[in-house]
């Protein structure tokens, strides 16, 4: 018997079905933090079922292979399991939080997605962390250029610095920049004469490379009408 009176095979029951709501609880976090594209595009999906299997490892596969007739010693090493696991989930959602996508920054010719960890939202305008808080997928914003006459922060810049997507005081709503956008980026797909009527009516879906996670790369296309990206697909957009 086991502590408490359960058999080897109660255990096993009891604590499939406790592994199995802290599981659903994880996936419902990691899902609600890396909404739609995002889930794939930072191979959230793999490290959850990873997380699940290192859960079931650390709670029913450990406590049924370490079962001992002797209650007080198997007590004493489910406390021991159980505190690595209980460890193991605080590490798991502190680093799938502080990881998660917060804006996408249109940044002269290409999207960045700048994760919770890269900027200090203490220091974002409060205008875009209402839409940080209002939004379900990471808004879209826009990075000013750094002023040609602040020289200091262009050689930090020139020398290996942050640039203009992770530093919160260039940041601003994309409607300042769309006609920009759409200038650059529908260069090649719209005549000059046309470009002067309507971007939009052109470019209806405009395919725009996405920087993410530091130095990989996807393409957004980016639906016209609505402002938005539509779909992530995961190639290089070079």
């Amino acid at each position: 018997m086991s502590p408490g009176g359960l058999s080897r095979r109660n255990f096993l029951a009891i604590s499939l079905i406790e592994t199995a709501l802290v599981g659903a609880i994880v996936v419902g976090l990691v899902y609600s933090w890396y909404p739609g594209n995002y889930l794939s595009l930072f191979d959230a999906r793999y490290k959850v079922f990873g997380f699940v299997v290192l859960l079931l490892l650390l709670g029913p596969v450990l406590g049924v292979f370490l079962y001992k007739p002797d209650q007080d010693a198997y007590v004493n090493d489910l406390s021991v399991i159980y505190l690595v696991r209980f460890c193991v989930v605080l590490v798991g959602l502190h680093l799938a939080y502080s990881q998660r996508p917060v804006l996408v920054v249109f940044s002269v010719d290409r999207f960045v997605v700048v994760q919770a960890h890269q900027i200090a939202l203490k220091q974002v305008p409060p205008s875009i962390v209402e839409e940080i808080r209002g939004a379900v997928v990471p808004p879209l914003i826009a990075a000013k250029k750094l002023s040609e006459n602040n020289l200091d922060l262009l050689l930090e810049v020139m020398g290996g610095g942050m640039d203009i997507e992770y530093r919160p005081s260039q940041y601003e709503s994309f409607k300042y920049q769309k006609n920009v956008f759409y200038d650059r980026m529908c260069r090649q797909a719209a005549s000059e004469s046309y470009r002067k009527v309507s971007y939009e009516a052109h470019c209806d879906q405009v395919r725009v490379p996405l920087v993410y996670q530091g130095e990989r790369f996807a393409t957004a296309v980016f639906d016209s009408k609505e402002s938005e990206i539509e779909t992530i697909l995961l190639r290089n957009p070079w």
